[in-house]
């Protein structure tokens, strides 16, 4: 919905997705989190911190998908 920014359903989307985003704990979901917000223009730097320091888990937990969507976001930001 990147291209429909100021419709109502993709603002009432992004807000939702803002104010969820900071409860999940996944490295995953933080990271496409990271990327739909951003694609809309929503300010993404308070996730982007949550998620560099769940990398850390990621790497432990040997769960190279999320590293990798973890990876992209951050670098996309």
């Amino acid at each position: 919905l990147q291209d429909r920014s100021t419709d109502p359903v993709a603002t009432a989307a992004a807000e939702f997705l803002e104010n969820q985003a900071m409860r999940e704990g996944s490295t995953a979901a933080l990271a496409l989190s990271v990327l739909a917000l951003a694609s809309v223009g929503r300010s993404t730097n308070a996730l982007a911190e949550q998620l560099a320091g769940h990398t850390t888990q990621a790497i432990a937990f040997g769960n190279v998908p999320a590293m990798g969507m973890a990876a992209y976001a951050l670098e996309s930001v």
